[in-house]
Protein backbone atom coordinates (compact mmCIF):
# COMPACT_ATOMS: atom_id res chain seq x y z
CA UNK A 1 0.00 0.00 0.00
CA UNK A 2 2.75 2.84 1.17
CA UNK A 3 4.09 1.96 -2.53
CA UNK A 4 0.96 3.13 -4.15
CA UNK A 5 0.55 5.97 -1.85
CA UNK A 6 3.62 7.10 -2.78
CA UNK A 7 3.26 6.74 -6.26
CA UNK A 8 0.15 9.18 -6.42
CA UNK A 9 1.97 11.76 -4.15
CA UNK A 10 5.01 11.86 -6.24
CA UNK A 11 3.08 11.58 -10.29
CA UNK A 12 1.02 14.78 -8.91
CA UNK A 13 3.18 16.97 -6.73
CA UNK A 14 4.38 19.05 -10.03
CA UNK A 15 0.50 19.30 -11.50
CA UNK A 16 -1.93 21.74 -10.14
CA UNK A 17 -5.37 20.45 -8.40
CA UNK A 18 -4.85 17.07 -9.84
CA UNK A 19 -7.76 14.81 -7.93
CA UNK A 20 -6.03 10.95 -7.78
CA UNK A 21 -8.79 9.03 -6.46
CA UNK A 22 -8.09 5.46 -4.91
CA UNK A 23 -9.94 3.09 -3.28
CA UNK A 24 -8.17 -0.05 -1.01
CA UNK A 25 -10.16 -2.81 1.24
CA UNK A 26 -9.04 -0.48 4.19
CA UNK A 27 -9.62 3.17 2.71
CA UNK A 28 -10.89 5.61 -0.22
CA UNK A 29 -8.83 8.34 -0.71
CA UNK A 30 -8.50 11.57 -2.74
CA UNK A 31 -5.25 13.46 -3.29
CA UNK A 32 -4.87 16.78 -4.64
CA UNK A 33 -1.64 19.05 -4.89
CA UNK A 34 -2.54 22.54 -2.84
CA UNK A 35 0.83 23.65 -2.67
CA UNK A 36 0.14 27.34 -3.21
CA UNK A 37 -2.20 27.35 -0.36
CA UNK A 38 -1.99 27.43 3.46
CA UNK A 39 -4.18 25.74 5.29
CA UNK A 40 -6.21 27.83 6.90
CA UNK A 41 -7.07 29.23 3.05
CA UNK A 42 -8.60 25.36 2.73
CA UNK A 43 -11.74 24.29 3.31
CA UNK A 44 -13.16 20.14 3.09
CA UNK A 45 -16.52 19.49 4.04
CA UNK A 46 -18.92 16.29 3.00
CA UNK A 47 -22.84 16.79 2.31
CA UNK A 48 -25.36 14.61 3.98
CA UNK A 49 -25.41 12.57 0.24
CA UNK A 50 -21.71 11.58 0.98
CA UNK A 51 -19.84 14.25 -1.21
CA UNK A 52 -16.13 15.28 -0.52
CA UNK A 53 -16.24 19.10 -1.54
CA UNK A 54 -12.32 20.46 -0.75
CA UNK A 55 -12.23 24.53 -1.95
CA UNK A 56 -9.04 26.24 -1.53
CA UNK A 57 -8.59 29.87 -2.64
CA UNK A 58 -5.62 32.51 -2.19
CA UNK A 59 -5.62 36.00 -4.05
CA UNK A 60 -1.92 37.17 -3.67
CA UNK A 61 -1.51 41.23 -4.74
CA UNK A 62 1.81 41.86 -6.67
CA UNK A 63 1.33 45.73 -7.02
CA UNK A 64 -1.41 48.24 -7.80
CA UNK A 65 -2.46 46.73 -11.00
CA UNK A 66 -1.70 43.18 -11.20
CA UNK A 67 -3.05 40.01 -8.77
CA UNK A 68 -2.77 36.62 -8.92
CA UNK A 69 -5.81 34.91 -7.42
CA UNK A 70 -6.13 31.45 -7.31
CA UNK A 71 -8.96 29.60 -6.28
CA UNK A 72 -10.77 25.93 -6.99
CA UNK A 73 -13.33 23.52 -5.97
CA UNK A 74 -13.00 19.98 -6.43
CA UNK A 75 -16.24 17.23 -5.88
CA UNK A 76 -15.99 13.48 -5.29
CA UNK A 77 -18.76 11.39 -4.20
CA UNK A 78 -17.64 8.54 -1.52
CA UNK A 79 -18.57 5.22 -2.91
CA UNK A 80 -21.29 3.35 -0.93
CA UNK A 81 -19.20 1.03 1.50
CA UNK A 82 -16.98 3.48 3.15
CA UNK A 83 -17.99 6.08 5.83
CA UNK A 84 -18.86 9.46 5.19
CA UNK A 85 -19.49 10.19 8.68
CA UNK A 86 -15.82 9.94 9.21
CA UNK A 87 -13.65 11.33 6.83
CA UNK A 88 -10.14 12.72 7.47
CA UNK A 89 -7.63 15.38 5.66
CA UNK A 90 -3.90 15.47 5.76
CA UNK A 91 -1.40 18.16 4.64
CA UNK A 92 1.31 16.98 3.76
CA UNK A 93 4.68 18.99 3.78
CA UNK A 94 5.13 18.61 0.15
CA UNK A 95 1.98 20.16 -0.66
CA UNK A 96 -0.43 17.22 -1.28
CA UNK A 97 -4.08 17.45 0.69
CA UNK A 98 -5.31 13.65 1.08
CA UNK A 99 -8.61 12.91 1.96
CA UNK A 100 -9.60 9.66 3.29
CA UNK A 101 -13.21 7.84 4.33
CA UNK A 102 -12.48 4.44 6.39
CA UNK A 103 -14.26 1.63 4.57
CA UNK A 104 -17.50 0.22 6.69
CA UNK A 105 -16.51 -2.82 8.10
CA UNK A 106 -19.16 -5.65 7.48
CA UNK A 107 -20.24 -5.98 11.11
CA UNK A 108 -20.30 -1.74 11.64
CA UNK A 109 -24.23 -1.02 12.37
CA UNK A 110 -25.21 2.61 11.10
CA UNK A 111 -27.69 2.43 14.37
CA UNK A 112 -26.51 3.89 17.82
CA UNK A 113 -27.72 3.58 21.30
CA UNK A 114 -30.01 6.33 22.35
CA UNK A 115 -29.88 6.71 26.29
CA UNK A 116 -32.56 6.38 28.40
CA UNK A 117 -32.67 9.78 30.56
CA UNK A 118 -35.07 9.59 33.70
CA UNK A 119 -37.05 12.68 34.46
CA UNK A 120 -38.78 13.80 37.81
CA UNK A 121 -42.54 14.28 36.19
CA UNK A 122 -44.52 12.31 34.49
CA UNK A 123 -45.96 12.64 31.08
CA UNK A 124 -49.81 13.48 31.77
CA UNK A 125 -50.33 13.13 28.29
CA UNK A 126 -49.24 9.64 27.68
CA UNK A 127 -51.02 8.47 30.88
CA UNK A 128 -54.43 9.35 30.52
CA UNK A 129 -54.34 7.03 27.26
CA UNK A 130 -53.65 4.37 29.43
Amino acid sequence: MPLIDDFFRHTFLNRDFLVAPLATEDAFEISLNVQHFEPEEITVKVTEDNVVIVEAKHEEKKDETRSVLRHFVKKCVIPSGYDGSNVKSQLYSDGILTVSAPRIKSGDNKGRSIPVTRVKSEKASLKSKL
